[in-house]
């Protein structure tokens, strides 16, 4: 066979490339040897033109070889977009729902493990969504794997302490009552401002459910703090309904007490009864009588309205029946004690005797008891509408209360409120909530005694640091019975290791909205996270119901529990 060495066999032209590519047979081919063939590419100053597309019946040219095309199956969904038909390799995808509000960092994070990354000058904002299907998670345990160090481990030859030698003060080494002090700004050894290592940390800390939740408990629902921040409404318009007991006087000449002019508290033991909802009288006859819908006390609401701001772990038990709420609390629970330094950065959980945190915390509900009655006189008496329906040891308590009505989108609300005194001004009467903040020594915290008198600003910012929960909790109370003022008294002890003798070193006199804005509780989400909860218990059917503020995340729970389990503990207890 001969080929004409100077003819093209044939030509191949490629989209998107300048010139074409033609196939050559070799001169040297000849029929004893087999047939060689040459690849040229020749150049064009322009993309030759293709041919038009042809059909499969369409005859091509000779020496032309054309690329072939093929269309794509397009689906058109009539009814609305995406996949008219979803395979069995669609089904449980992974999906993170992404609105405009909220903040991309990264398209893919492989290093994050169990929990977000962010970068140090970042902040997520309330409606950021953390989908934790998007998470690696090792598939084997690596709890045993350690990093050997390549570097030699070097000596820590920095002091413990900058205040003075051998962790003592400069010419003192004892603080008041006899204790160890560190140096300048710390005690108990650790230097100014404290700085060891897991001291303040609070991150990493496990602690106690208030309820330990068991087989028993099925979970409802879950409300988690990103997603409660985001909620607003407009602060609803209370209607007052009736009222009973008698409030006193409060003493004017109290705001004048100061450092130097302090004023020794007498030591009374007052017992004024928390009692639930359920158990009080006049809102049963509420229930029975008016379409209100969710019946609660001050003390039980201002626990749920302050959540944002809480730490340790607290529970509420809901019953509801026949179409009406009921928010209460258990004996002995959270509600009806006041925690002390529960946002701090330092830990009281290792403190033993008097300054435990047990100890901390029933020292404060005592004194909260007691400061009220110590700071009014008989001289003035207001009397409601009715008689106090509890007991109370002394007749003479002042001790008020306010039933009131709140409305809630289509439903109502009935909230028993406190209230402790009241003042004289020139257009009748205001009512008053009277508190008492503690003094408690430690990493970050103010002698009163030398600076409440100059800056008692900074005093108070630290307590807003420090006791945020329960400052917000008591503005909530306050606004709940509509009081114009809070007045806050700060009581130190009279002698550092005897919780029963205390002195009150002055008076701060704040209105519930403006400790509020100071403690960074929005009075709006407050009640929007009240409305949010009554909403998911009226949407349940008839049942108890516990909601617990969980304890090692930010996130309220709420749970169905037997009926008898309660009760049980309560024998329990009686027994022992």
């Amino acid at each position: 066979m001969t080929q004409n060495p100077g003819r093209a066999v044939a030509t191949l032209l490629l989209p998107g490339l300048t010139g074409f590519f033609s196939l050559y047979p070799t001169s040297t081919a000849s029929a004893c040897t087999p047939s060689l063939l040459r690849l040229r590419h020749t150049p064009c100053r322009s993309s030759p033109v293709l041919p038009p597309p042809t059909s499969p019946n369409t005859p091509v040219a000779p020496g032309i070889i054309m690329a072939e095309f093929v269309n794509p199956k397009i689906e058109n969904n009539a009814s609305g977009w995406g996949p008219s038909v979803v395979t069995d390799d669609q089904i449980d995808v992974p999906f993170v729902s992404f609105t405009k509000s909220h903040r991309v960092f990264r398209a893919s994070d492989w290093i994050t493990g169990s929990r977000p990354r962010f970068e140090p000058n970042q902040r997520m904002t309330n409606a950021t969504v953390v989908n934790s299907a998007f998470f690696f998670a090792p598939q084997e345990d690596e709890s045993t794997f350690n990093v050997v160090p390549s570097s030699r481990p070097q000596p820590n030859t920095r002091p413990s302490n900058r205040g003075g030698r051998n962790n003592l003060q400069r010419g003192n080494n004892q603080s008041r009552g006899n204790r160890p002090t560190g140096g300048r700004g710390g005690r108990s050894g650790r230097g100014r401002g404290g700085r060891l290592g897991s001291f303040g940390d609070r991150s990493h800390r496990t602690r106690e459910p208030a309820i330990p939740v068991d087989d028993s408990f099925r979970p409802v629902t879950t409300f988690e703090f990103s997603q409660l921040a985001g909620l607003e409404m407009e602060i609803p318009e209370v209607t007052e309904i009736t009222s009973a007991g008698t409030i006193k006087q409060y003493v004017s000449a109290q705001d004048g007490v100061t450092t130097k002019k302090a004023k020794a508290l007498r030591n009374v033991d007052v017992d004024i009864p928390n009692v639930m909802a359920s158990s009080d009288a006049i809102i049963k006859e509420l229930a029975a009588s008016t379409k209100h819908k969710v019946f609660t006390t001050s003390s039980v609401l201002a626990l749920l309205m302050s959540t944002p701001r809480s730490v340790y772990s607290w529970d509420l038990v809901i019953r509801r029946q026949g179409g009406k709420i009921f928010i209460d609390k258990r004996d002995g629970s959270a509600a009806d004690f006041y925690t002390v330094c529960e946002s701090a950065d330092m830990s009281l959980e290792d403190r033993e005797g008097v300054n435990s945190p047990a100890s901390l915390s029933m020292e404060a509900t005592r004194l909260n008891a007691s400061f009220p009655q110590l700071s009014v006189t008989d001289k003035a008496v207001e009397t409601f509408d009715r008689p106090y329906p509890f007991h109370l040891d002394d007749p003479t308590t002042s001790a008020g209360l306010l039933y009131r009505s709140v409305p809630l989108g289509n439903y109502s609300m009935v909230v028993r409120s406190d209230v402790d005194a009241f003042v004289p001004t020139s257009s009748g009467k205001s009512l008053i909530n009277i508190r008492a903040l503690n003094e408690t020594e430690g990493r970050g915290s103010i002698n009163w005694r030398s600076r409440l008198d100059a800056q008692r600003g900074a005093v108070m910012a630290v307590e807003l640091k420090f006791n945020a929960h329960k400052l917000a909790r008591w503005a909530s109370e306050a606004h709940l019975a509509g009081s114009d003022l809070l007045k806050i008294g700060f009581v130190s002890r009279t002698a550092p290791r005897d919780p029963s003798r205390h002195t009150l070193l002055g008076t701060l006199s704040i209105s519930p909205e403006s400790l509020a804005s100071q403690v960074n509780l929005k009075l709006e989400n407050s009640w929007a996270i009240v409305k949010a909860v009554c909403d998911a218990v009226m949407a349940q059917p008839d049942g108890e119901y516990l909601l617990m503020r969980e304890p090692n995340k930010p996130a309220l729970g709420l749970y169905t529990f037997p009926e008898d389990y309660f009760v049980a503990d309560e024998e329990s207890d009686e027994e022992f």
